[in-house]
């Protein structure tokens, strides 16, 4: 029966249709902005380590988005690369309308060892051009939109407080 469900719920999937039957064993739903159901994963565990950055990289899309920047996406993961936040930035555009800004969150608990920033090493920044390239092609844009590497960084903890620091342009595509 339950197997039934969830071929029902697959052709609704495919056909358009609500997901209303969606197989409700699953632990963790993610959803589209439509509201339907874009995958069924069960939720990972966890460590600490990226439980704080899970919590660096909040903090610092809400700090963007007081900032005027909207939220893209988080998170998109690719074979040779990362992005923690895609943002659009409609100030910092050209003419050609906004700007997507591809953002490196770099979380600390103290400055220590040269701080969040110096932890962007020339590896680091290469395997994020990457990523954003792949993600430029998978928008099959005619044209590609103005972009920009930025880096977060946070430091401290959430008893002493956060010091944040963005840095605008950070980095730019080494070739």
């Amino acid at each position: 029966m339950e197997t039934m469900r969830t071929l029902k719920a697959i052709i609704a999937r495919l056909a358009g249709a609500p997901l209303s039957s969606w197989p409700a064993k699953a632990s963790h739903r993610s959803t589209h902005e439509s509201g339907l159901y874009a995958a069924v994963v069960p939720e990972p565990r966890r460590t600490s380590k990226q439980r704080d950055g899970d919590e660096g990289e909040d903090f610092a899309r809400r700090h963007l988005e007081r900032a005027g920047l909207f939220f893209v996406a988080a998170n998109v993961v690719y074979r040779d690369g990362e992005l923690d936040l895609v943002m659009r930035d409609p100030v910092g555009a050209s003419t050609h309308g906004t700007t997507l800004v591809f953002v490196e969150v770099r979380r600390r608990a103290h400055g220590s060892h040269g701080g969040a920033a110096a932890s962007v090493t020339r590896e680091k920044r290469r395997r994020v051009v990457a990523a954003a390239s792949h993600y430029l092609v998978g928008l099959g844009l005619r044209a590609l939109p103005t972009c920009r590497f930025d880096v977060v960084t946070i430091e401290g903890d959430r008893h002493r407080g956060f010091r944040v620091e963005w840095i605008r342009d950070a980095f730019r595509d080494e070739g």
